[in-house]
């Protein structure tokens, strides 16, 4: 009896096998299918990322060329403006013309004729200046120590009435 008990168990072990071999074939179909869904995903995701930093590549040589000629004005505006400055360094430490007098920054002129205020104011234009304004206690020190030691009159710009 034992043999038959076998057979009978073994034949419904062998039913069972067979009967699951569909099942099994639909696992590995969907194994497979996930793996290849998991592997396209991932190309796709690789293909945008490599995308991204082709772009993000470009992006940073784009912003270094723009900085790099950034840099190159900047050079070139710190060096117009020290070329001012000397200039006008230069232009602050040139001499007067013969028969002015100098102050620091300025030169002066007294002319030695009587002349209406009109006149006078003419005579400055003629020579690239205007009538004495003072406008600093240094400029009336200036004015009274070396101008004004003559004891004659003069013209001072903005005194004019009417």
């Amino acid at each position: 009896m034992r043999v038959t008990v076998q057979t009978a168990a073994h034949e419904q072990q062998s039913k069972v096998k067979i009967g699951n071999r569909p099942y099994r074939l639909i696992c590995l179909l969907c194994l497979v299918t996930s793996a290849l869904i998991v592997i396209v995903v991932g190309l796709s995701i690789h293909g945008e990322w490599n995308g991204l930093r082709v772009q993000s590549d470009r992006m940073h040589s784009d912003l270094r060329h723009q900085f790099t000629e950034m840099e190159t004005k900047y050079r070139s505006v710190n060096e117009t403006k020290a070329q001012i400055c000397e200039l006008l360094t230069s232009r602050r430490e040139q001499t007067c013309s013969k028969d002015w007098m100098k102050n620091k920054d300025r030169c002066y002129y007294v002319s030695t004729f009587e002349a209406s205020f009109r006149q006078a104011m003419e005579e400055c234009s003629n020579r690239d200046s205007r009538l004495l304004e003072i406008n600093s206690r240094d400029e009336a020190s200036f004015a009274s120590n070396k101008l004004l030691y003559r004891n004659i009159a003069l013209w001072i710009g903005k005194c004019e009435n009417g």
